[in-house]
């Protein structure tokens, strides 16, 4: 990117799949009572899939683990759908 180009414009919108949207909001659940983070908690499915040889389980978890970590980074105005 040039000096004088201007810096691309982030998106105001979060498009995530129910089920994924569903999953993190448990994990949120959880990780209030546990004192922790969700993506924390997210991670730990990841490393569980993994040992147990569950390619569908790490990819699952890794769509919730992203979309956590984005909504810990994204702005108040950013619209999920």
């Amino acid at each position: 990117m040039k000096d004088d180009e201007e810096a691309p414009i982030m998106s105001k919108e979060l498009i995530v799949k129910r089920s994924v949207y569903n999953a993190a909001q448990e994990l949120q659940k959880t990780a209030e009572a546990g004192g922790c983070k969700a993506f924390s908690l997210a991670e730990k499915k990841i490393d569980e899939c993994k040992a147990a040889g569950d390619r569908t389980g790490v990819k699952f978890w890794r769509d919730v683990w992203l979309y956590l970590i984005s909504v810990a980074y994204m702005d108040h105005t950013t619209e999920i759908i």
